[in-house]
């Protein structure tokens, strides 16, 4: 199970996609500020305390075997995180384009079963993952027969491509910060800070 343990057993997750920005406020409070770039995923992972040390050794060993070099995939499988909002039945086998005039935008989204119009085929917050690519977040609802999403960050992939839906995308992510661990009260095992891992850009 390697990370992905890590993502299951989660007591607190967070997730920041915000980009480095720099900003510099004058005497007059005019406020300036430039994107330096950095919108990768940020996962921030607080373990619960008190899992049998017994039953739960041996990922422990599989997620230090990694170690702080090890890129591995990843997913959120909860839906009440991840889970695709819009109307459609069907979420698998659905295409989209991507133009590289437009880097934060797919064309031509094609659901498997034809909406009906007004439906909302992507909801805002919808994840979705291009072709075995990056993952990328639906900044606005998507009512059909508009079939143009607006994604959160520019798009690394081109072309025809495609989509994953909801809790089924994945992310490569590599360990920043990685806490030690103790065993307590005989068989309990708790961490001593929290995981930090960062999207590897695929």
């Amino acid at each position: 199970m390697s990370f992905q343990w890590i993502f299951d057993k989660a007591s607190n997750l967070s997730i920041n996609k915000q980009p480095t920005v720099a900003q510099s406020v004058t005497r007059n409070n005019r406020v300036s500020a430039v994107v330096k770039g950095g919108d990768t995923y940020r996962f921030t992972v607080t373990m619960p305390a008190g899992l049998p040390y017994e039953e739960n050794r041996s990922y422990i060993e599989a997620y230090e075997a990694l170690g702080r070099y090890t890129v591995d995939p990843v997913s959120i499988s909860q839906s009440y995180i991840t889970g695709y909002r819009g109307v459609a039945t069907n979420t698998t086998g659905w295409t989209a384009y991507v133009s590289a005039t437009q880097p934060a935008k797919i064309h031509s989204i094609s659901p498997v079963v034809t909406p009906t119009n007004g439906d909302k085929i992507l909801a805002a917050g919808d994840y979705v993952q291009l072709g075995t690519g990056n993952t990328y977040t639906v900044v606005e609802d998507v009512v059909w027969p508009n079939s143009t999403a607006t994604l959160h960050r520019n798009i690394h992939e081109t072309g025809a491509v495609t989509l994953t839906l909801g809790s089924a995308v994945t992310w490569d992510v590599i360990c920043t910060s990685m806490p030690a661990w103790n065993i307590f009260d005989y068989n309990l095992v708790n961490w001593q800070g929290e995981f930090v891992f960062y999207e590897v850009v695929r």
